[in-house]
């Protein structure tokens, strides 16, 4: 996992970020140190059609996203909602 790099073979990190056209909804949980928040807002700072970043509080660091089952699932389903908004689910 550690090895995958967007920016490969596409001009780097920020040249392959700009390229996205579709809304993309960033999450951080706030005590993962694998992951930082700080990368996340790089993301969302490179993107153009990135969303706020969305931010889980647990205890549980990068496995956060593994057990915090119910705060991402209310993620997934306001991106699917916002998804539906603009006809972008099911393409």
């Amino acid at each position: 996992m550690n090895s995958h790099d967007v920016g490969r073979d596409r001009g780097g990190v920020a040249a392959a970020l700009a390229t996205i056209e579709v809304p993309v909804v960033v999450v951080s949980i706030d005590t993962d140190r694998l992951f930082p928040a700080r990368l996340q807002a790089e993301i969302v700072e490179l993107t153009p059609t990135a969303k706020p970043v969305k931010t889980i509080n647990s205890p549980f660091g990068h496995d956060g996203f593994l057990i915090e089952v119910e705060s991402v699932g209310e993620i997934i389903r306001e991106t699917i909602e916002l998804g539906l908004k603009l006809d972008l689910v099911g393409r």
